[in-house]
């Protein structure tokens, strides 16, 4: 796969489907740092989320078989933080 095919791939899931599926992208981003902002007792906010998403995903590359996934994913969770 292609780095455009990766961009493209991560760009149809972040507009598509998942979309329909778990709600609009700000407000689950905002409801899940104020969760992680109450844990944590810090401030938080959905662009943190996004790049801790991020993180997770790099995280889970350094462990297991080799998986796309990962990878469209980190581009995905970018640019719902940008």
């Amino acid at each position: 796969m292609q780095a455009s095919d990766i961009c493209i791939t991560a760009a149809d899931l972040v507009i598509g489907a998942r979309e329909d599926q778990h709600g609009n992208k700000t407000e689950n981003f905002t409801n899940i740092a104020k969760l992680i902002g109450a844990y944590l007792d810090i401030e938080s906010s959905a662009v943190d989320v996004a790049m801790i998403m991020v993180l997770v995903k790099m995280a889970r590359t350094k462990t297991g078989d080799f998986n796309i996934d990962d990878f469209i994913d980190m581009v995905g969770y970018a640019a719902c933080g940008a």
